[in-house]
């Protein structure tokens, strides 16, 4: 978006404190991060959980930005540094809703439809999928980066959206009621896609319900007659999405999709390639031939975001074939799934981005579905947000990680534990269990079990072991995966 410092002004609400040497001159880098601030930029001071932007304005200044946005009435010597650099310093009440502002004013100037994509797990992949289908409808369209789909990411995304999209698709991540309502103010999407109503965040909303109603917000937003509501049928609380959305007293078209018999997309005869776990499904959409799916990507869950991907796509009048074509063309983004081979034939599930109890079950069921050729190792850490129930679902995740036939299990953290001791609860040897408080314990233990089981393997049959590491992010989990990178050596050409 291209913008002056004039209409900054205007959309903002904001007081002028230093003019800029030229009110009329366009600005179309925004930037609240003082490590990304380029010459020429327009630098936003929002708090922060650990920083505040009103403590690098001096450096942004040094560093060539444009103007300032600040909520903090500027001391004089500040002004005076502003009006030395040539650089526009204006206040607002709140930064935040300022940022807010100018993201509805370029979303409104951009003229996109806007498609959001929220859900307890899987909005990224969707995410992903939708765009990799829709790009046969508008390769110019605009998609959040990466998990951009917070209050900051998403405006973000609108700012820096491609003038020529005419789709826009937005994720949409929330901790606690309210937050995708306040998203969807600035997005106005007509499109929502809803991947599942899971367990991330419980201990911020309280119940499964209030997840719901969160989610839920999406749809609410969605305009009445014209609107259209993409969710997943299978998904037990999907009636009540619908219920609280007012979906047909609003007359907000709905699409469901699943495995289902009921769905209007589904997917038929599901299987997984015997070399690498990869799914293999026949899509029937609303045409009377079905169209075969060979994923990239792992795991039931998979299919089911490539379900949601494929709805959209069949809204937009995309032929089956090129939908196939589209969700089979798109990779894992890095610490999702992702398969690194390392030299000695091990592979690395890195599945370290995050963690919840939904999450890890796909996970586990991703490794179930992995080749027998060679062991099954899971290094499972603590899973945070789950309130006060958090034993509770690390002891039934024990108890999934033993009726997924893992052989060895390493847990990693104090809540792990409860993991493990699910898991010998339910039947896993006792030898095959080995619990650490720290990632440096548990990787001296993991090299060596793969370095033993690489030997005994080797001496009966070409077996290679796979590993899934995973855990919630804040636990840095990706460390286990680097350094089993390290010790082993990555393979040239491996997929991650």
């Amino acid at each position: 978006m291209q913008v002056s410092f004039a209409q900054i002004a205007e959309f903002t609400g904001a007081e002028t404190l230093v003019a800029a040497p030229d009110a009329t001159r366009e600005i179309g880098t925004f930037c609240w991060d003082s490590r990304e601030i380029e010459p020429g930029a327009f630098f936003i001071a929002l708090a922060g959980e650990h920083h505040d932007g009103h403590d690098f304005l001096e450096a942004a200044l040094e560093t060539g930005a444009a103007g300032l946005l600040v909520s903090q009435m500027p001391s004089l010597e500040l002004r005076a540094s502003a009006h030395a650099h040539g650089a526009a310093l204006l206040h607002v009440a709140d930064t935040q809703e300022a940022l807010f502002a100018l993201a509805t004013a370029a979303r409104k100037t951009l003229g996109a439809l806007v498609i959001g994509v929220t859900g307890s797990s899987g909005k990224t992949g969707t995410k992903e999928l939708v765009a990799a289908v829709l790009r046969q409808y508008d390769p110019e369209l605009t998609a959040s980066s990466g998990n951009h789909n917070n209050e900051v990411g998403l405006p973000a995304t609108i700012l820096g959206a491609n003038p020529a999209s005419k789709l826009l698709i937005l994720e949409m991540g929330m901790y606690d009621r309210g937050e995708i309502a306040a998203l969807c103010n600035v997005a106005a999407p007509r499109i929502g896609v809803v991947t599942n109503i899971g367990l991330a965040h419980l201990e911020v909303v309280g119940t499964r319900e209030n997840i719901a109603r969160a989610k839920a917000e999406l749809i609410e937003a969605l305009p009445d007659s014209s609107g259209l509501a993409v969710l997943n049928g299978d998904d037990p609380w999907t009636p009540f999405i619908r219920e609280v959305s007012h979906t047909a007293e609003r007359s907000v078209a709905v699409l469901q999709y699943g495995m289902q018999a009921h769905n209007d997309i589904r997917a038929l005869n599901l299987t997984f390639r015997e070399e690498d776990g990869r799914p293999i499904f026949d899509l029937k959409t609303l045409e009377a031939d079905t169209v075969s799916v060979e994923l990239a990507l792992q795991g039931e869950h998979s299919v089911m975001n490539a379900l949601a991907a494929a709805a959209v796509g069949v809204h937009f009048g995309i032929p089956a074939p090129r939908i196939a074509s589209a969700l089979a063309s798109v990779q894992p983004p890095a610490m999702r799934q992702c398969n690194i081979l390392l030299k000695n034939g091990i592979r690395l599930i890195d599945d370290t981005y995050n963690a919840n109890p939904d999450s890890m079950r796909a996970a586990l069921e991703v490794l179930a579905h992995m080749p027998r050729r060679g062991a099954h190792v899971a290094v499972l850490g603590d899973m945070l947000e789950l309130g006060e129930d958090e034993v509770a679902f690390h002891l039934e995740l024990g108890r999934v990680v033993a009726a997924t036939a893992v052989d060895e299990l390493i847990t990693i953290g104090a809540l792990a534990r409860f993991i493990a001791e699910g898991a010998r609860e339910a039947g896993l040897d006792e030898r095959c269990i080995r619990s650490f408080d720290t990632i440096e314990e548990g990787n001296n233990a993991l090299v060596v079990t793969l370095t033993q089981t690489l030997e005994a393997e080797g001496a009966q049959h070409d077996g290679h072991p796979i590993v899934l590491v995973k855990a919630s992010r804040s636990k840095g989990l990706e460390r286990v995966v680097r350094h089993l990178t390290e010790v082993f050596g990555e393979q040239t050409g491996s997929p991650c």
